[in-house]
């Protein structure tokens, strides 16, 4: 039987793979900052062109900044 582990910090995946106990997968800007420097770790780019992440931009509801966050989101879905 196989145990599933799961994390949620990269710098605890990242020492989890280091310790032999299995595999994650890491977002490159995590890899462009170095996140993997003084382990053990090897970076193997995926090949699907379909790899992708979604992110959402969120705040409080009772924000007094809420319309500033509307019009950044409108941008943002923009490009």
């Amino acid at each position: 039987a196989s145990a599933t582990m799961i994390g949620t910090s990269l710098h605890t995946l990242v020492q989890m793979v280091d310790n032999g106990l299995g595999l994650t997968m890491l977002p490159e800007m995590a890899l462009d900052a170095g996140i993997l420097n003084g382990t053990e770790v090897i970076a193997r780019p995926l090949k699907a062109a379909s790899a992708c992440r979604e992110i959402a931009l969120v705040w409080r509801k009772n924000s007094p900044r809420s319309d500033e966050f509307r019009l950044l989101a409108e941008e943002l879905r923009a490009g």
